[in-house]
Order: structure tokens, then sequence, then C-alpha cells
């Protein structure tokens, strides 16, 4: 039985064809996926690629398509999703069933994050907001957004507010990318990277 499309899937459907004929070449598509993302992050961000790659440690190289990284954020701004948020949905790495079932991994659709975010940010009144169980952050992407919207100070409220956990590194990764667009500097960028751990929260 095949998994039905989602909203989500159909929104992002257009950026999600660009980026796999993008990673078709590639002998690892799953790093090509997330360094793509990185500069499309470093793109909407404060933060250059080189900064982004000497604080995360991650082998970050410059994509020269400069025209693809245009297409991308047409396409992600033409979905309607926030394009952190968007790139939280982008940046997860699919896996089948039985993967998902042994690792834990639940889908977090962007409309229930929003709606999680706004339950959460209904009430909150401060200190530190920590998803034990992260994958690549929707959630804690949707918070953000919702600060954006209400005070528009979501880079304090990202580096001072946000912590995550979970145990892919890949979804680390992803988290990182998808809440440094958020930022404007490499000062920033290191704190969020110190609130994000790769462990098993339980």
């Amino acid at each position: 039985m095949t998994r039905p499309e989602t909203v989500e899937h159909r929104r992002l459907a257009s950026a999600c064809c660009l980026i796999e004929k993008y990673v078709s070449c590639f002998r690892d598509p799953v790093s090509a996926r997330l360094t793509l993302l990185e500069n499309v992050s470093c793109r909407c961000s404060g933060i250059s690629l080189d900064a982004y790659s000497s604080v995360t440690g991650y082998d970050c190289v410059t994509v020269e398509e400069d025209q693809l990284i245009d297409d991308l954020l047409i396409s992600i701004n033409a979905s309607g999703i926030p394009v952190p948020v968007a790139l939280t949905s982008l940046a997860r790495i699919e896996l089948d069933a039985l993967g998902a079932k042994r690792d834990g991994s639940v889908y977090t659709d962007f409309r229930l994050a929003e709606h999680l975010a706004d339950m959460i940010m209904n009430d909150y009144s401060g200190g530190a907001i920590i998803d034990p169980s992260c994958g690549t952050s929707i959630v804690l992407a949707a918070c953000a957004e919702h600060v954006r919207h209400a005070k528009g100070d979501e880079a304090n409220f990202v580096t001072d507010h946000l912590f995550g956990v979970d145990l892919s590194a890949t979804a680390i990764r992803g988290s990182l990318l998808a809440l440094a667009s958020y930022l404007n500097s490499e000062s920033e960028l290191k704190v969020l990277k110190s609130h994000f751990l790769c462990a098993d929260s339980l």
C-alpha cells in the first residue's frame, strides 16, 4: 500500500524535483542534498558558506549554480510554506516503513507543526524550548516563525531559546541548516550549534 501524497508534498513538489535532479549525479545524494540546502540557508541568512562550514564542521562546498538556488527559493516561496519550515521538510531523509518504525521516526506535517507552535507560543513567557526528538526541527522552526510574525526578533529567539536532541546526525544537520536561515552572524550560529545534540534523549 503506497503512502498517500500529502498537502506538504504537493506544495513542495517543484522544489523536490529541482533537488532530485541536482543530486541524481552524485555518489552520495544525501550529502549533496544537505549541501545544496545549506547553500540555500546561507543565501537567506547573513552567514557565509565558509563561516557556516567552519562553525558546523560540515563539508559545505559552494554550489556554483546560482540559478538553481534562485529557482529553489522561488519554488519554496510559491509553496506558501515559510522558507525555514520548508527547509526542515526538504532536509528530511525519507525512511522506508520498516526503518521509520525501527528508528521511531514520525513525520510531522507543517500544518501540525504550526498548530503545535501556536499552542506553545500562546502561553510562552520565556525560557528554553526543548524538542527531545527534534528530527529536522519543524516544530522549533514553526515556533520561530510565530515569533517572526509576533515580534520580529526571531534571530535572538532562535539562538537564546531553541534546543534539540535527536538520534540521527543527519537530522541534526537538517535542523541546523533550517534554523540558521533565521540568523545574521557566525556568532549566533555558534550558539545555535551548541544547543543541538546527537544522542538518545531517553
